[in-house]
């Protein structure tokens, strides 16, 4: 039902969401560092000490995401970049424009693009690989544009509030 959701009608209904106010909760715990590659590093404060993957991590921001991140007028996809695809399934997604390096994440908002890489909330910025901050770096060159490496669902939901309009 997600998956197939039709882009029209979920503008309209973030419209009327957005008309009724709503004001979520300021997320104060987290640092935002900006790279010489023009790309934010974004951390909770402390670091949780509850190991969760990526994936995970992820999971729960696209949960948020397509309710409340909804609601607020915000669009957001994830990239299928997964190197454990079969061999098969890779070859056919490098085919159809799989590029090294590209951001998991992209959120949409009127005026503004944000370019997401997920990292788990315990990870370290020498897990952001080089050819995935160039990418970043990239984006972040272009006009509208805001390339984030995002450790943690509270990073990323904080990285969102800071940059994106709330209508």
């Amino acid at each position: 039902m997600l998956d197939k959701i039709d882009i029209a009608a979920a503008v309209a209904r973030a419209k009327t969401l957005v008309a009724q106010p709503q004001t979520p909760a300021p997320i104060t715990n987290v640092t935002f560092t900006q790279l010489e590659s023009k790309v934010w590093a974004v951390r909770e404060t402390p670091t949780p000490k509850i190991r969760r993957s990526e994936a995970d991590e992820q999971a729960d921001l696209f949960r948020w995401l397509r309710t409340e991140g909804r609601a607020l007028g915000y669009i957001a996809h994830s990239v299928p970049n997964d190197a454990s695809s079969d061999p098969e399934r890779l070859g056919k997604l490098k085919q159809t424009g799989l590029t090294p390096g590209a951001p998991d994440l992209y959120v949409f908002a009127p005026g503004v693009n944000l370019a997401i890489e997920m990292k788990k909330s315990n990870g370290k910025l020498s897990d952001l690989a080089p050819h995935q901050e160039g990418f970043l770096s990239v984006l972040a060159d272009l006009p509208n544009w805001i390339s984030c490496v995002c450790f943690g669902y509270t990073a990323a939901r904080a990285a969102i509030s800071r940059w994106l309009p709330r209508d």
